[in-house]
């Protein structure tokens, strides 16, 4: 099989599972034999970690759709490397940058097959703008559920040929089930009979940790001795304040952790007994229910976004109604009681993921994909 010359981009600031989704495919396409151009956005999470871990990376501005200069700046570099390198596909992920992309192939008229990931489910604005920039300019949309297809074909009315669902999984290497979370019961000081019940995700409303919170005095009538670890970034100071004013009134604080900005989430991950998404919206793709699956650990999650369609309710995890705190709290109790059942579940869904979601058939399929679109633009 012959290597491709991939350019991939990606405006995000920050180090969300949109990024983690583009550096793990990048890093796994240059194992397979691929050249892959990675652009990332300067100064940022992602441009840093791709400098950490040896992965080449060209820095634009990507500063946002009205910064007239930085936006001219980075078209003339895109254009630049069309006409100077050989590309055989371009692979955008965000608005921004599948724009810039876009504008970039025009200018330089190099006959170069742009791609674009969608990775939320938040409806494409049916303006001209957009019409021409999805159904002229781009070749192929990469959907990372069933349910972001479905939506772009049931508001965007997308041609169904244009549309492909990849999903996306867990690296099982470095989120290994055999992984010992002691390390991280001594450092907040935990005693091994202690269940603990664990949030893996930036701290934004979105997310539903209030719904967690408002569960625990039921949780702890039944195990006094709970503690809850909420693993994640807290960008928003007023949103923090508002969770610890919660906390306070619940008189919960000793059960209660805040880890914020982690590095070795494996290892915080292995020490949950139960694995909670308490998200009200959102979860376009869900990294962390991949990673909680790989772990072999009993999920309670919301039914919102790509949930149902990677957790089979009872079988590899329970499912709950949004913002429902008696429910989630009722869940966590029965996963606690019952540890043979809660066991099964975990294992379920690992082995879930090992068929279905693992980094190998992402890649795979991702990789077959480039090839089918790069035939067919070379035959048009």
């Amino acid at each position: 099989m012959k290597s491709l010359s991939i350019l991939e981009i990606i405006s995000s600031r920050r180090w969300i599972g949109e990024a983690a989704h583009v550096f793990n495919l990048s890093s796994r396409l240059i194992q397979r034999g691929h050249k892959v151009f990675l652009i990332t956005r300067r100064g940022w999470e992602l441009s840093k970690k791709a400098d950490e871990a040896g992965l080449p990376n060209i820095p634009l501005n990507m500063n946002g759709h009205f910064n007239i200069r930085d936006n001219f700046e980075d078209i003339s570099r895109l254009v630049a490397i069309f006409r100077n390198q050989k590309i055989d596909i371009v692979h955008s992920h965000r608005g921004h940058d599948h724009w810039l992309a876009a504008l970039a192939l025009s200018i330089s008229r190099k006959k170069i097959p742009l791609m674009r990931t969608r990775h939320v489910n938040v409806a494409v604005k049916n303006h001209i703008f957009n019409k021409w920039l999805y159904n002229y300019k781009t070749d192929k949309i990469i959907c990372v559920a069933n349910h972001i297809r479905d939506n772009l074909i049931s508001n965007n009315r997308f041609n169904e040929k244009k549309l492909e669902v990849i999903y996306t999984g867990a690296d099982t290497g470095l989120f290994d089930y055999r992984l010992s979370g002691e390390k991280i019961r001594r450092e907040f000081r935990i005693s091994e009979s202690s269940p603990v019940i664990g949030v893996v995700g930036r701290i934004t409303p979105i997310k539903g940790h209030r719904f967690v919170l408002n569960a625990v005095p039921a949780i702890k009538k039944e195990f006094p001795d709970a503690k809850f670890i909420f693993a994640g970034d807290f960008r928003d100071r007023n949103f923090l304040t508002h969770l610890q004013s919660i906390i306070e009134k619940l008189g919960i604080k000793e059960s209660i952790i805040f880890t914020g900005f982690r590095d070795d989430i494996p290892e915080i991950v292995a020490s949950f007994d139960v694995a909670v998404i308490s998200s009200k919206g959102s979860e376009g793709s869900s990294r962390a229910c991949y990673e909680f699956m790989a772990m072999k650990k009993p999920i309670i999650a919301t039914k919102v976004g790509i949930i149902p369609e990677i957790i089979e309710d009872g079988i590899t995890g329970m499912l709950i109604s949004e913002m429902d705190s008696e429910a989630m709290a009722v869940a966590i109790i029965r996963t606690l009681k019952d540890r043979d059942g809660a066991k099964k579940l975990g294992e379920a869904a690992c082995n879930s993921l090992m068929k279905k979601f693992n980094f190998n058939v992402w890649v795979e399929k991702n990789e077959r994909l480039f090839f089918e679109v790069v035939s067919s633009n070379e035959k048009k």
